[in-house]
């Protein structure tokens, strides 16, 4: 199951994330299982009116909006930004649970958004010419 997250969409009141990695990651799993069973024909809106995988996702979101703030204002205050993703990234939360999966093993007990920035700042290192909005 995949859900999109638009980067540069992303509006939302700054909050970090308290949950660790490894709780998120095992959530997510658990919840998509549940919401989507092997076989099911259950539709995105279907799958999404559970509160837990409503709740991932608002967390999920809350946390690339943050990352996304960060950047934003390091550029606006003249410092490198952490990375420089492209204006309208977009972002599956299989994807990047996949990369953080591979992070070392240690990483499962930070937070979650911890985790998140160092999968974006490897996946967007910035270059010359690399730009953000």
């Amino acid at each position: 199951m995949k859900f999109v997250i638009l980067l540069a969409a992303l509006v939302l009141p700054a909050t970090a994330s308290a949950t660790p990695t490894g709780v998120f990651v095992a959530r997510w799993a658990a919840a998509s299982r549940v919401a989507k069973p092997a076989g099911s024909t259950a539709t995105a809106e279907q799958t999404l009116a559970t509160p837990e995988l409503k709740a991932l996702l608002d967390e999920f979101a809350t946390v690339a909006g943050d990352y996304r703030r960060q950047v934003i204002e390091a550029r606006a205050a003249g410092k490198p930004p952490r990375a420089c993703p492209p204006k309208n990234v977009e972002l599956t939360i299989d994807d990047v649970l996949a990369e953080i999966r591979r992070l070392p093993p240690a990483w499962q007990s930070r937070d979650f958004a911890e985790s998140f920035g160092a999968v974006m700042d490897k996946r967007y290192p910035c270059t010359a010419g690399s730009s953000v909005s």
